[in-house]
C-alpha cells in the first residue's frame, strides 16, 4: 500500500524489492532503491534514469574537460624536458660520429653532465686502449719492415751473384749463402708472426698455469735436427712428477725458451754439450742451460 509520495513520483505502485533495481513504469525507466523499516514494510526511493544519464554526462564532461585541455600542454612540456635531458647525449653522439679513425683523443669530461660521465669515462678508456693497440700495430709494422729489409737485400744480392757468375765454386758459394739468407728470413718471419700472436692475446689467454717442462721438451724436439747437424749433445734433467707450472702464456713461453736454445746452439762449437734442467730457487721455477764441454768453458751459462 502506498502511504506517501512526493515530487515527480508516479502514482503507479512500485515493485516490492529491497536494494537497487531497475523498473519500467509506462514509458519511463526508473532506478529504484528499497529499504526495510520498522514502521512500514519498506521505504522506496526512485529516480528517473534519464536524469541520471544527464548527471553522469555532465560530471564526466566537467571532469575530463581540464584533462583534455591540458594534454597537449603536458605532451609539449614532456617533449621539451626529454629533449633538454638528451641534448648532452646527442652532443656526445655527434662528437663521436664526426671523429676520424685516427682521432682518439679523450672526450672533455667538463662538457659532459654528471649523469653520463661514467659513460664518457668508459669511452675515454676504450679510446686509450685503441690508441695503444694502434701504436703497437704501427710499431710492429715498422719493426717488421726494418728487420725484413736486411735479409731480403742479402738474398737479392747473392741471387744476382749466382745469376751472373760463370765460376761454379763462386756460384755454389753464392747459392749456399742465398739458402742461409732464406733460412734467416724464414726464422725472422716466424718470430714476427709469433710476436704478432702474442700482442693479440687476451688477458684470459695469457693468464693461467702452463708446464715449463712440457714446453721445454717441445722446443728441444723442434731444434733437435739442428743440434744433431752440429753434433751438439743436449741432456734434459727435469724433476720427476712435477710439471713445473708457471704463469706464462704457452706461446710466450715457447718463444722465450726457443730463443734461449737458439742462442745456445748458435754459439756452441760442433761437439759441444749442454745440460738443460728445470729447478726451483728462491724466486720460483727456473729453466737453466749449462755448458758441460770444456772447450766452451769461457762462455756464460744461460738461464731464465
Amino acid at each position: 500500500m502506498l502511504v506517501s509520495s512526493f515530487g515527480a513520483a508516479p502514482a503507479e505502485p512500485l515493485a516490492h524489492g529491497l536494494g537497487f533495481s531497475d523498473q519500467q513504469l509506462a514509458d519511463t525507466r526508473w532506478r529504484v532503491f528499497g529499504l526495510p523499516t520498522a514502521r512500514w514494510r519498506s521505504v522506496v526511493c526512485r529516480q528517473n534514469d534519464s536524469i541520471r544519464q544527464e548527471l553522469i554526462e555532465y560530471l564526466t564532461f566537467q571532469a575530463l574537460q581540464p584533462i583534455l585541455w591540458s594534454l597537449p600542454l603536458t605532451a609539449l612540456l614532456i617533449w621539451l624536458a626529454v629533449s633538454d635531458g638528451l641534448r648532452p647525449l646527442m652532443r656526445l653522439t655527434r662528437d663521436i660520429t664526426h671523429r676520424s679513425a685516427a682521432q682518439l683523443t679523450p672526450i672533455d669530461l667538463r662538457r659532459a653532465p654528471l649523469e653520463i660521465r661514467p659513460l664518457t669515462t668508459a669511452l675515454n678508456g676504450l679510446m686509450a686502449r685503441l690508441e695503444q693497440a694502434l701504436a703497437a700495430e704501427r710499431h710492429f709494422a715498422a719493426d717488421a719492415s726494418h728487420e725484413l729489409r736486411t735479409p731480403f737485400a742479402i738474398i737479392r744480392t747473392y741471387a744476382q751473384i749466382a745469376r751472373r757468375s760463370t765460376d761454379a765454386d763462386e756460384r755454389n758459394d753464392a747459392l749456399a749463402k742465398l739458402i742461409r739468407g732464406v733460412d734467416r728470413a724464414t726464422h725472422l718471419i716466424a718470430q714476427l708472426l709469433m710476436l704478432a700472436r702474442l700482442q693479440h692475446q687476451t688477458g684470459a689467454a695469457a693468464a693461467g698455469s702452463w708446464s715449463l717442462i712440457a714446453t721445454a721438451r717441445q722446443v728441444v724436439a723442434d731444434k733437435q735436427e739442428y743440434a744433431d747437424s752440429k753434433a751438439i749433445a743436449l741432456s734434459l734433467h727435469f724433476p720427476d712428477g712435477d710439471p713445473c707450472c708457471v704463469g706464462v702464456a704457452p706461446a710466450a713461453l715457447t718463444v722465450l725458451l726457443g730463443n734461449l736454445l737458439d742462442n745456445a746452439l748458435k754459439f756452441t762449437p760442433a761437439g759441444g754439450r749442454w745440460r738443460w734442467r728445470c729447478k726451483r730457487d728462491a724466486s720460483g721455477w727456473c729453466c737453466e742451460l749449462r755448458i758441460l764441454d770444456a772447450d766452451c768453458a769461457g762462455r756464460p751459462d744461460a738461464r731464465v
